[in-house]
């Protein structure tokens, strides 16, 4: 299966809702595989609903995750070798990012990026407005002058988990069998 890039985009010139007008700096920009720099917002009323939406789009709990306060983590697949993530939380605040697919080892690696509007798409058929806000000040973005790409690049060398792990219990049953059967010789 060949792998494939992942592009994005997120507002880089930006107003507030205080009228302060917003151009992130490079240092900004790099962060955003690193930190959310922007989160939507979903009236705590519709959270079942868009949780229901989501699951029946294709959107499941994690075996595994990282607890961030969220009530709700759910992943989705996307394109190989990627993986879509939305954490909601209590207050409405929706942290989604897209990394490399859990099934492989570098899924805990730095390789992600913060999105900034991918998560609506996926829930706008439940809630119809687009919240986005600015973490850094938790204030509401009311107009995205200017946007900014953003690439993932192709990974290499991508390592499925299981199939290790899979080897190493085989390696350690083997190993313990022929030390009991060794020693029951004596």
């Amino acid at each position: 299966m060949k792998a494939s890039e992942y592009k994005t985009y997120i507002p880089k010139k930006f107003v507030t809702a205080s009228s302060r007008n917003y151009n992130l700096s490079k240092y900004d920009l790099n962060l955003i595989s690193k930190e959310p720099i922007f989160k939507n917002w979903i009236p705590a009323e519709k959270i079942n609903n868009v949780r229901n939406y989501l699951i029946e789009s294709g959107f499941k709990k994690p075996d595994l995750a990282f607890d961030e306060g969220e009530i709700l983590g759910l992943t989705k697949s996307l394109s190989y070798p990627w993986e879509f993530h939305i954490r909601i939380f209590e207050n409405g605040d929706l942290i989604s990012h897209v990394e490399i697919n859990r099934k492989y080892f570098q899924h805990l690696g730095n390789i992600r990026v913060f999105t900034a509007y991918e998560a609506y798409n996926y829930y706008k058929p439940v809630v119809k407005d687009f919240y986005l806000k600015y973490v850094k000040n938790d204030e509401d973005i009311i107009k995205v002058n200017e946007n900014k790409n953003i690439t993932l690049p192709v990974p290499t060398g991508l390592t499925p988990w299981k199939p290790v792990i899979a080897a190493g219990i085989i390696a350690a049953f083997g190993g313990t069998l022929y030390y009991l059967l060794g020693k029951n010789k004596k």
